[in-house]
C-alpha cells in the first residue's frame, strides 16, 4: 500500500520530517524524525517580508471573505453603533458640569489625546468640543487612515509595476547581448 500524503494529526511543517509505515497505511503509524528541519522552515518562513503587493491581495481577500459572509454588513455596522456608544459614553463622562460640551480643562482631565489636539477637534473654535465635533473628528482621522492606506497600495503598485519592466528589460538586454555572442561564435 503507497504511503498516505497529508495525515490530519501531524501539522505540515512536520510532514517533510515524517515516515510512513507503508504497511499498516494508517495516520496512527506516522512517526516524526525529527522537528529541527520543521522549525527551521517555521523560522524561514517567518522572517520573510511580505512584499506590498502580497499585503493588498491578503486585505482585498479579506474584505472579499467578509462580504461574502456579511453581505449586509451587519456586522460593520454593529462595531460602527458600539464605537458611536463607546464616543456618547466617554464624551459624558468627560462632561463634568453637563453644558452638553468638553472644555479644554475636562478634555485635559479625562482624555489626554483628545487635549492634545484640542484645537483640531474644535471645529468651530468656540474653546469647547461638542459630541458631534468629536464625532466628526473621529471620521475624519478614519478617512486619513483609509487615504494613506490606499495610498500606501498605489505606491507599492507602481514600485511593483516599476520593478517588473525594469526586470523585463535586464532580461531583454541579456537575451539580446546573449544572441549577440552568439551570432559572433557562430560567424567564427
Amino acid at each position: 500500500m503507497p504511503a498516505q500524503a497529508g495525515p490530519k494529526n501531524i501539522p505540515n511543517s512536520k510532514l517533510a520530517d515524517a515516515s510512513f509505515n507503508s504497511e499498516a497505511g494508517n495516520d496512527s503509524d506516522v512517526q516524526v524524525i525529527t522537528e529541527a528541519p520543521a522549525n527551521a522552515v517555521i523560522k524561514a518562513t517567518l522572517e520573510q517580508r511580505v512584499s506590498m503587493e502580497e499585503l493588498m491581495r491578503l486585505r482585498k481577500d479579506l474584505d472579499d471573505y467578509s462580504r461574502s459572509i456579511d453581505p449586509a454588513h451587519v456586522q460593520i455596522e454593529e462595531r460602527r453603533r458600539v464605537m458611536r456608544q463607546r464616543i456618547q459614553e466617554r464624551f459624558l463622562g468627560s462632561d463634568k458640569d453637563n453644558d452638553g460640551s468638553i472644555s479644554r480643562e475636562e478634555a485635559t482631565e479625562t482624555m489626554p489625546q483628545i487635549a492634545r489636539q484640542f484645537s483640531v477637534v474644535d471645529l468651530n473654535g468656540d474653546g469647547v468640543i461638542t459630541l458631534n465635533e468629536l464625532e466628526q473628528a473621529q471620521a475624519r482621522a478614519l478617512e486619513r487612515q483609509r487615504a494613506h492606506l490606499l495610498k500606501m497600495q498605489q505606491e507599492a503598485l507602481l514600485a511593483a509595476e516599476t520593478e517588473r519592466a525594469e526586470k523585463a528589460e535586464a532580461e531583454k538586454a541579456k537575451n539580446k547581448q546573449a544572441a549577440s555572442v552568439n551570432r559572433r561564435k557562430s560567424a567564427l
